[in-house]
């Protein structure tokens, strides 16, 4: 459904990455990106707020660089 989507990342326990980057592809395109972000979630995590039509959508978060490894919990409201 077409509407306003948040895509957030958060903390999950304490051996969490604390510093992860997030990109958004789509719609139905698993190599257009829309939008990525770093650093506009809690903290050093990952948020992107966006108005989406409807369609497949794909997210590919890593850690900020290669020494940035860990868990992290991922929602979209």
């Amino acid at each position: 459904t077409a509407g306003t989507y948040t895509i957030d990342t958060y903390a999950r326990g304490s051996s969490d990455i604390d510093n992860n980057v997030m990109h958004l592809y789509g719609p139905d395109n698993r190599s257009r990106e829309l939008e990525s972000d770093d650093n506009d979630g809690t903290g050093r995590y990952a948020r992107i707020t966006r108005h989406l039509e409807p369609g497949n959508y794909y997210v590919k978060i890593r850690g900020y660089n290669d020494s940035y490894k860990g868990y992290y919990k991922i929602r979209i409201y």
